[in-house]
């Protein structure tokens, strides 16, 4: 099964937290309107470290785990 996902990233300043941030956007549709799935993820990770792919890969095995962790609740 091939799901698309869009990733956008931030990097910002929070009033309440030192140094920068990078705000990572997730998406399952190309706007805000048509996305069923948003995720928003925070770090403090170096902005040239946080690319689409290290955050698609994080977001793809959370998924993962989060579905095998339903699954087992129902099986148990």
């Amino acid at each position: 099964m091939n799901h698309e996902v869009w990733v956008a990233t931030l990097e910002v300043q929070l009033s309440r937290m030192s140094g920068q941030k990078t705000i990572a956007i997730v998406m399952n549709a190309k706007n805000f309107y048509d996305a069923s799935d948003i995720n928003y993820y925070i770090t403090n990770i170096e902005h040239k470290y946080v690319t689409p792919e290290r955050i698609y890969s994080t977001y793809s095995k959370r998924n993962w785990v989060e579905v095998f962790v339903i699954r087992s609740a129902h099986d148990g």
